[in-house]
């Protein structure tokens, strides 16, 4: 099954909260302790998205890491 098929039988916005969910299980055991904070903003956030349209916005703030 390709993700634009999931997104259309299972409701868009709660497998993009899933996903959101496993990404920040990941940056936290990535980054640990310089991990300082996760957000999710922009239409997801707000409840507006539209799948397979709309974009995923995630900031990540992160303590003394240095050329990504």
């Amino acid at each position: 099954m390709k993700m634009g098929d999931m997104m259309t039988s299972v409701s868009g916005l709660d497998l993009a909260w899933t996903l959101i969910r496993r990404y920040m299980e990941i940056v936290k055991e990535v980054f640990g302790e310089k991990l300082l904070a996760m957000a999710v903003f922009g239409s997801l956030a707000r409840g507006e998205a539209k799948f397979p349209g709309s974009d995923i916005d995630v900031l990540i703030v992160l303590k003394g890491v240095e050329n990504l």
